[in-house]
């Protein structure tokens, strides 16, 4: 009475193929994955020059006016903004925007500076634009509002 008792199970061969058909979901999950961190990162960098470029917008904004006398010095590349009581100075470079001792990281590609709706290169300032190194002709413009004393003294 010799019987063979049968064990159920799996073939070598479907074995191979359903470790085959695991492996190729398991890189395109990875590849999937790279992908999304890669966004991530990618709108993590643009939300970060967004906000810095927000936050000088902001600042100089209200700086513009809170400070009666904004004159701007061309040999020292530095924008001075003085009322009697308190005074900020901006000091220009290529990349950085430094607030007596705050650093803006925003590069700025050119500057053009305004007074009463005309283009100076240096004096007295009443507005100013700001031409961002980004890739949409990206600028900020900042003015402020003149007091009567600005529009007498300019007649002089």
């Amino acid at each position: 009475m010799n019987k063979k008792n049968k064990i159920s199970a799996f073939t070598l061969t479907e074995i191979l193929v359903v470790l085959v058909i695991s492996a190729i979901v398991v890189g395109m999950a990875f590849s999937v994955l790279d992908l999304v961190q890669k966004n991530m990162r990618a709108i993590k960098e643009n939300y970060e020059a967004t906000t810095e470029v927000q936050h000088l917008r902001q600042q100089i904004s209200i700086d513009f006016n809170r400070f009666h006398e904004i004159r701007f010095d061309k040999r020292l590349g530095e924008l001075r903004l003085k009322n009697p009581i308190d005074s900020i100075s901006y000091t220009l470079s290529e990349k950085l925007f430094f607030r007596n001792q705050d650093t803006l990281p925003v590069p700025v590609k050119e500057i053009q500076f305004f007074f009463l709706g005309n283009a100076v290169s240096e004096g007295k300032v009443d507005a100013v634009k700001l031409f961002l190194n980004m890739s949409d002709n990206h600028f900020i413009f900042i003015s402020k509002k003149n007091d009567a004393k600005t529009f007498f003294d300019s007649w002089e």
